[in-house]
């Protein structure tokens, strides 16, 4: 499978990792797009991959011809470059969920895919959790209740914060718009409960995980989730398992698996 990356952060890192590990197989890498073209050339050199094109614009990507487009960017690149790769039939696996909170958008990318046979999928990121959301949003959810604590670092902070503090409280919506490349979760959570969730953003500057806590309340079942999830070295706000969903997912599709586990 040709498998385009857009965005050269700590999620590419990671797939390119895992190809060249040999714990993605039937991948091929064939090209990186990133604003900073330089970070996509250091990545693929230090990993050894200087065969992959870097390119520095949608179009220059798509004519490397890829099965698969991985956005890990920003919400701001899922509304610039989704509707061009699904115009092309692609399947684009997108990380920045937040963007897809956007109704319009939304709608734009749903009519897309139904003209040409594209796809988006979206992995679980750095949240647990989501079939048990998918079988609850089935029967009715009541009540979400979110909280993300992470190390002052990780969060657009430039005040000094010397013990917790509560940067945001309040819906889903407005938080992604605050905090568009650190809560992508909550929109995750979002669009698969069919309900918007409050969220409480929390700067910790004891801490050095990124925490996540989720809390469902539905006729059929009470759930309680607690992530503590170890940030990767090159990108405070990426945990690495959000890196280690994304492959899983591109494992799935790649790779021919004859028993699948959960949804």
């Amino acid at each position: 499978m040709r498998i385009a990356i857009i965005g050269c952060g700590a999620i590419c890192r990671g797939i390119l990792d895992a190809v060249k590990k040999g714990y993605l197989t039937n991948v091929e890498i064939v090209a990186l797009l990133d604003r900073d073209v330089e970070k996509c050339r250091r990545i693929a050199q230090e990993l050894g991959m200087e065969s992959v094109s870097i390119c520095s614009n949608i179009e220059d990507l798509l004519r490397r011809d890829p099965e698969i487009v991985v956005e890990v960017a920003s919400p701001a690149a899922v509304r610039q470059y989704a509707i061009p790769i699904l115009e092309r039939g692609k399947i684009l696996i997108v990380l920045s969920s937040g963007a897809l909170l956007d109704e319009d958008l939304r709608k734009r990318i749903i009519e897309t895919c139904e003209r040409t046979g594209a796809r988006v999928m979206v992995p679980s990121g750095a949240i647990g959790g989501i079939d048990i959301l998918k079988a609850l949003a089935v029967a009715g959810i009541e009540r979400i209740v979110m909280r993300t604590r992470k190390p002052v670092r990780a969060l657009p902070v430039e005040e000094k914060i010397e013990k917790p503090k509560t940067l945001y409280k309040g819906p889903a919506s407005e938080a992604v718009k605050k905090f568009p490349l650190n809560v992508n979760i909550v929109a995750t959570v979002t669009l698969v409960s069919k309900i918007e969730p409050e969220i409480e953003v929390i700067a910790d500057p004891e801490i050095t995980e990124n925490i996540h806590e989720i809390e469902i309340e539905s006729k059929i079942s009470k759930v309680k989730i607690v992530l503590r999830n170890i940030p990767t070295p090159w990108n405070p706000r990426t945990s690495y398992i959000a890196v280690y969903s994304t492959i899983s997912l591109l494992k799935e599709l790649c790779e021919k698996q004859h028993i699948i586990m959960g949804t």
